[in-house]
């Protein structure tokens, strides 16, 4: 399966990690607290429902070429040609407003107020 691949927003594990980290790991085993490998991946229901009983790596939004998945490359530049888009910084989204046309509802709207 490949989580983190197949959306707009990749993400992965760190490729290396510091000595704090396995410092931190001996630690909490030694305590009763074990690895655990992949925290958003359930395996008794195969799916992304996550189990996140022991300690792991947070992740982070890294594609495979080691460049930053954000907003704008997962969102903003592959749309950036649509003539409805307007990107607001510092804003806080409360509230997106949909209508019910079609098969699935279409975004029309977002209230908001600045940051």
């Amino acid at each position: 399966m490949n989580r983190g691949m197949d959306g707009p927003l990749w993400y992965s594990y760190p490729l290396d990690v510091g000595p704090l980290h396995t410092l931190v790991e001996v630690t909490l085993k030694a305590h009763g607290m074990l690895h655990n490998p992949d925290p958003m991946y359930d395996d008794v229901s195969e799916s992304n429902g996550g189990n996140s009983v022991g300690s792991t790596l947070a992740v982070v939004s890294i594609d495979l070429v080691i460049m930053c998945s954000s907003t704008i490359s997962a969102y903003c530049e592959p749309n950036a040609h649509c003539p409805n888009l307007l990107v607001i910084i510092d804003m806080l989204a409360e509230r997106v407003l949909f209508v019910e046309e079609g098969v699935e509802p279409a975004a029309i709207g977002v209230m908001h107020t600045h940051a």
